[in-house]
């Protein structure tokens, strides 16, 4: 009878990691597909301790990871100053199966990060939101199916663009379920962030 429980819970497990099929079907312009290079290091910490990840000009998405844009890309974009995220708008209205675990895995939702030339930007989860999202622009990470525990994503990502031409960063975000996310932005030199609030499968956010 043990075994029989066993074996069991062993084809459940195989079963739910066969239903995994990678991350959001929802493009966000150029995104992971798989591991890349990416920058190593962290940043002055944030007024609460936060010390965030650092992607450096040096690390931009090349390839199949980066690319040319859409004459109008920015309709569908949250902008920020200098810093826009490709077609994050897009999100809002996607099905709660994009959101779907695999275990305690989460699919990475593709989000790629353009940063005007010479500017240096934080991006940082708001603090009562960081158990259930972060940030996951260290490419490194990535898996061969797109999903990833959320202690594998950052609370805070730091983009230091290239000193000629816009910076593409590919990454994206994890979300333990469909959400509407606060995130706060600060643009050095600037020491209060600005409060920006997006949605991910959550409809209109207010």
């Amino acid at each position: 009878m043990e075994w029989g429980i066993r074996l069991l819970r062993l084809a459940l497990a195989l079963a739910m990691l066969a239903g995994c099929t990678g991350g959001s079907g929802t493009p966000a312009g150029p995104g992971p597909a798989g591991p890349a290079p990416a920058a190593t290091g962290s940043g002055p910490s944030l007024a609460d301790g936060t010390t965030p990840f650092v992607r450096r000009c040096q690390n931009e998405a090349e390839g199949e990871w980066g690319g040319e844009l859409a004459k109008d890309w920015r309709r569908s974009s949250v902008i920020v100053g200098p810093l826009a995220f490709v077609a994050l708008r897009e999100y809002a209205n996607t099905p709660a199966s994009d959101y779907a675990p695999c275990g305690d895995r989460f699919p990475a939702l593709k989000v790629l990060a353009v940063l005007e030339r010479g500017q240096t930007v934080t991006v940082a989860v708001a603090a009562d939101q960081r158990p259930h999202a972060a940030l996951i622009y260290d490419a490194s990470r990535w898996t061969a199916d797109g999903y990833l525990p959320l202690r594998a994503g950052d609370p805070a990502v730091t983009f230091v663009a290239c000193k000629v031409g816009d910076t593409q960063f590919n990454g994206g975000f994890l979300l333990d379920r469909p959400r509407c996310l606060d995130l706060q932005v600060w643009v050095a030199p600037a020491t209060r962030p600005r409060p920006v609030r997006v949605s991910f499968g959550a409809g209109r956010c207010r």
